[in-house]
């Protein structure tokens, strides 16, 4: 492997590892203390946003800052990356994922096997919304990660959009935003290695059909529709 690519798949594992120890854990810590409910949403929202936040900033020098295995394959078809550093990125990601997920289960011993939370595993079942049909939820995944791909392409590459500096407050941004639109309905994953790192720890993968597959679709679809409607590449000397 060559070293860049070592050293853009590390600075991915690293990054996915903070952003799914905030999101994932802010879950774990509202179960914990008894007081995840529905209307502490906004917390989990924003941990995750200020996750993913610290993760686009740390990384994005780095690697370019994907974050997200969906968000490889979009930034594949827009042109930003060869197939091999996506699967590369994949592999990385998955491991960044599943290291945080086993450190929430070093940190909330009580969380094993505590229904639905799984170690902040996002699920269908229950919650407010009710039990929710895999049709509705993979619907969900997959809206959502088209807005969150939108919003990755037109702030973080293309080269129109002034103010790049600003590209991990949007990102984050939207990470909030769709949690409080989705997260009650499937917990808003919209990243297959946010779901694969806790549902592993947890030993719970009975919905990984939807949350393994949905956010690539979204994702791949949101990528071919900017690419040809609006996308301008980036002059090699432009920060991303």
């Amino acid at each position: 492997m060559q070293q860049g690519l070592l050293k853009a798949g590390l600075a991915e594992m690293f990054g996915v590892f903070i952003f799914v120890l905030m999101g994932a854990g802010s879950i774990c810590g509202l179960a914990v203390s008894g007081t995840a409910e529905p209307g502490h949403l906004v917390i989990i929202a924003l941990a995750s946003g200020l996750g993913m936040m610290a993760a686009q900033y740390g990384t994005a020098h780095v690697s370019g800052a994907s974050i997200n295995p969906a968000i490889n394959i979009a930034m594949w078809i827009s042109g930003q990356i060869s197939l091999a550093y996506a699967f590369v990125y994949m592999a990385f990601q998955c491991v960044g994922a599943i290291l945080a997920g086993f450190a929430l289960r070093v940190m909330f011993p009580r969380m094993a096997g505590l229904e639905p939370f799984y170690f902040g595993t996002p699920n269908f079942v229950g919650g407010s919304e009710g039990d929710v049909s895999p049709m509705r939820a993979g619907m969900t995944e997959a809206i959502l990660t088209f807005v969150l791909a939108w919003v990755v392409l037109s702030c973080a590459v293309d080269s129109r959009r002034q103010g790049k500096q600003f590209f991990g407050f949007a990102i984050g941004g939207i990470i909030m935003a769709t949690i409080l639109v989705g997260g009650n309905i499937t917990g808003a994953s919209l990243n297959p290695a946010r779901y694969l790192g806790p549902a592993i720890a947890a030993g719970n993968l009975t919905q990984a059909g939807i949350y393994l597959t949905m956010p690539f679709i979204g994702a791949a679809l949101a990528a071919v529709l900017y690419k040809f409607l609006f996308m301008q590449q980036a002059a090699p000397e432009d920060e991303v």
